[in-house]
């Protein structure tokens, strides 16, 4: 049974959140316990900050590397430019100059929003956490805005298609932000995620030394098979879900039902 929580507010996992499987302890890291679920193999940080404590930390984290929007675009153009390449060629083709919507959830800088504002045929809406990332953005004429999952005020069936690049390991409450994402979504319209896979070798061979060990930075650690239940479980059929051969990533897929 998954524990229950007013949304937004500090809580405990008693349970797996995935399958409400029983969890044993896995590995600690700063003061916090990470348990391991024996059913669907979800790993998955015991106590969860609060979102008002989340937002506060990623502000310090990272307001420094705002003013180098050049630092953030060497990072993550790569990834970028393998979404606009392979994601965008899942999506069907506009027809009659319809204009397709595609909200991006973390959007930083908005290095994403920026290759698709230079597409006719799409309008590329961002959140972040990030007040001084979100205002960088919009100084660059992009359509970005302050908000968490929780706060967003979207109308339903709004977007064709929404991304989180390294996100979903963030969150502060996976129902709460998946249910929003399928919220959002146009029937049949797509969701596509990266994040840290626990099916790649290289957590397996680095151990304690993981490099993405990190709470309260990440907080959930998805196997290719639990992050597969978990958007199955919550009205999407899952179209192409795999790690990166050469990085600890896992790359999803998955069309709303």
């Amino acid at each position: 049974m998954k524990t229950k929580q007013v949304i937004g507010a500090a809580y405990t996992n008693v349970n797996c959140p995935i399958c409400g499987g029983e969890g044993r302890h896995f590995h600690s890291h700063d003061g916090y316990e990470i348990d391991r679920c024996g059913d669907c193999g979800f790993i998955y940080t015991k106590e969860i900050p609060s979102t008002d404590w989340l937002k506060q930390y990623y502000s310090n984290q990272y307001s420094a590397n705002v003013t180098d929007g050049a630092y953030n675009a060497k990072k993550t153009w790569g990834l970028k430019h393998w979404l606009l390449a392979n994601f965008l060629s899942f999506l069907t083709p506009s027809r009659g100059g319809q204009t397709k919507k595609l909200l991006e959830i973390g959007c930083s800088q908005g290095v994403l929003l920026r290759q698709f504002k230079a597409k006719k045929d799409w309008h590329a809406v961002g959140v972040d956490y990030g007040g001084a990332a979100v205002n960088f953005a919009c100084q660059q004429g992009l359509d970005a805005h302050v908000s968490d999952v929780e706060s967003m005020h979207f109308e339903p069936a709004t977007f064709d298609a929404v991304v989180a690049l390294h996100v979903m390991e963030h969150v502060q409450n996976l129902d709460v932000f998946i249910t929003e994402i399928h919220r959002v979504l146009k029937q049949g319209g797509y969701f596509f995620a990266v994040m840290p896979s626990m099916s790649h070798y290289k957590p397996k061979l680095a151990g304690a030394s993981w490099k993405y060990w990190g709470p309260p930075g990440h907080l959930w650690y998805f196997t290719n098979h639990s992050l597969t239940l978990f958007l199955e479980s919550n009205g999407f059929e899952v179209k192409h879900c795999s790690s990166l051969y050469h990085r600890a990533h896992v790359r999803i897929l998955a069309r709303k039902k």
